[in-house]
């Protein structure tokens, strides 16, 4: 068996990881960092078990609803691909009762640890063994709870296969009947998330009925609560809290794409602007180049001064940005891992091997024209893409007139004109203006900077003290 960790922090990763290999598991070293390239590191990697997240791994939706759909889309296509041989553990902190957790269930999720703090051992030994659906038996399915099952299942077991016989029907397992209910119940759960379905009124609604039909509890024994350094044999699922982690504003990498409507339009030259500003503001960046301009084999050998281009090396820094030339084999999950910022230039839209990288980007940059002639390049790429408005139109060298006739012409549409500058690793004011329009909604706070400047002034306050005191002790002599 082999494990791929999904979980989109790159602390916690390293924390299941070592309880993981210790336990004997085999670890895939690559990592997911994003939704967006499950499906391709999956493909790649070919785990046997893919761990996943449920708030840290990033993903693209606004509302806790998309990002249920979501999810429960994924699965529901690996199901499909791989004909039930991709084991799915689901880590989380919810209600047993959300029914969040009973879709789950209904798309064969046989591993899913919803308690924030879990012996290791207990989660090592429940993926050493094959998954069972007794692990989620205690989930409910919709409004279902399984744990009633036996009240339900001769009405049920009947729809589900009216010719079974009464000697039949009692031979079956309370778990096998439940089985047959949670195949049966599996298309409706399906139906009503692709409907939409409000999550969090379902769970009010559920709460109610569970309130008004159930028998009172006992009352709960309030468990000792356990600090992370005290943990030892247990892990803590939820390292960084729910709600502090989902107030950051951007989490985990973004990937910024930077292609042209047609060559030449300036894609390299606008990449390497973006990429400068995010360097300059203190975020760890990496330019990749996906094309085959071969231009990054040209800047390096410039670089170095030397005759013949440096083609041994795939990557080189300058002016504090790794730049990856352009290699078939290029492995853009690992450079994602690695970086605040990657910012991805694609050249011709047309002729690129990388257009769906360019669509599932977080920032997606199109260099059109705003000549009048030309400006039919903008019209047929948004009839090949549905969500057109969410992309960003720069327009090299266009003046403010050309800007608002093409903001006449295509309301809808946010067009961004980029000034043009000799040298796109000395960012001008007019410059970073622009990238600031373009990054709107994913730029983070520059901590490196942050940090950097609480050392200076600490190093500035605590040489100042030191002079005081020494100053003071030979005025005392």
């Amino acid at each position: 068996m082999s494990f791929l960790l999904a979980i989109g922090d790159r602390d916690f990763t390293e924390i299941l990881r070592k309880n993981f290999i210790q336990g004997g598991l085999d670890v895939n070293e690559n990592e997911v960092l994003h939704r967006n390239y499950l499906n391709e590191i999956i493909e790649s990697e070919q785990p046997s078990t893919v761990v996943l997240h449920d708030v840290y791994l990033p993903s693209d939706t606004a509302t806790q609803q998309d990002n249920e759909a979501e999810m429960l889309s994924l699965i529901e296509q690996w199901r499909s691909i791989y004909d039930g041989n991709l084991r799915v553990v689901y880590l989380c902190e919810r209600e047993r009762s959300d029914p969040f957790l009973a879709a789950l269930v209904a798309r064969n999720v046989l591993d899913i640890f919803n308690s924030r703090i879990i012996p290791a051992q207990m989660l090592i030994e429940q993926l050493q063994e094959p998954p069972r659906y007794a692990n989620v038996s205690k989930f409910g399915i919709g409004t279902l709870e399984l744990e009633s099952v036996d009240e339900d299942v001769e009405g049920e077991s009947e729809s589900i296969d009216e010719e079974s016989s009464a000697e039949e029907s009692n031979s079956v397992s309370k778990e096998e009947r439940a089985k047959q209910l949670l195949s049966h119940f599996s298309t409706k759960a399906k139906s009503v998330v692709d409907a939409g379905v409000d999550w969090n009124e379902q769970r009010r609604q559920q709460s109610a009925e569970n309130r008004e039909n159930r028998p009172p509890k006992p009352k709960a024994i309030k468990e000792p609560k356990v600090k992370t350094d005290e943990l030892g044999d247990f892990l803590d699922l939820m390292p960084i809290p729910k709600e502090v982690y989902q107030r950051s504003a951007v989490i985990g990498t973004v990937v910024v794409a930077v292609a042209g409507a047609k060559p030449h339009l300036g894609a390299t030259h606008t990449s390497m602007s973006i990429a400068s500003f995010l360097q300059h503001q203190g975020h760890s960046v990496a330019l990749i180049e996906v094309n085959t301009s071969e231009d990054f084999e040209r800047i390096h050998a410039l670089y170095e001064g030397e005759q013949q281009y440096i083609r041994n090396q795939s990557v080189f820094e300058y002016d504090g940005i790794e730049h990856y030339k352009y290699r078939e084999d290029i492995r853009l999950g690992e450079i994602m891992a690695t970086y605040e910022y990657v910012v991805l230039d694609i050249g011709d839209i047309e002729e690129t091997s990388y257009y769906q990288e360019f669509l599932r980007a977080h920032v997606r940059v199109l260099l059109t024209s705003a000549f009048e002639w030309k400006q039919h390049w903008t019209d047929d790429f948004c009839k090949k893409v549905a969500d057109y408005e969410h992309y960003s139109f720069v327009l090299p060298f266009a003046d403010r007139a050309n800007v608002k006739s093409m903001e006449e012409r295509l309301p809808d549409l946010r067009f961004i004109p980029f000034p043009s500058s000799p040298n796109p690793y000395k960012v001008d004011g007019e410059t970073e203006d622009a990238v600031r329009t373009l990054l709107n909604g994913f730029l983070k706070e520059p901590l490196r900077n942050t940090a950097k400047r609480t050392i200076v002034a600490a190093s500035v306050a605590s040489a100042v003290i030191t002079a005081v005191v020494i100053g003071a002790f030979v005025l005392l002599q």
